[in-house]
């Protein structure tokens, strides 16, 4: 296949003058002496709630694990009373 440059393919195009050293300048974007980063308070907590979930024992995943199967068999039982209690001390608490 033979492309020809007829004078109306886009690549004929005239390049466009070269701008004056002092209209570059003014469209310079000025950069800082140094970049920064800052961490967000909230991905610092996260941060922390992970590092203390990694450092949990296991006892605490068998201990999650048992509670899960009774729930899924339908063995788990609520006591009321001491849900309430917990309730009302997270409600009058903050």
């Amino acid at each position: 296949m033979k492309i020809e440059n007829n004078g109306i393919h886009p690549l004929n195009t005239p390049r466009p003058t070269s701008a004056s050293p002092a209209s570059r300048a003014s469209h310079a974007v000025p950069r800082p002496e140094q970049d920064e980063a800052q961490i967000h308070e909230d991905a610092r907590l996260l941060a922390k709630a992970r590092q203390q979930l990694n450092q949990q024992p296991e006892a605490q995943a068998a201990r999650l694990e048992a509670l899960q199967k009774q729930i899924e068999s339908g063995d788990y039982t609520i006591a009321l009373g001491d849900l309430a209690r917990k309730l009302a001390a997270q409600y009058y608490s903050g």
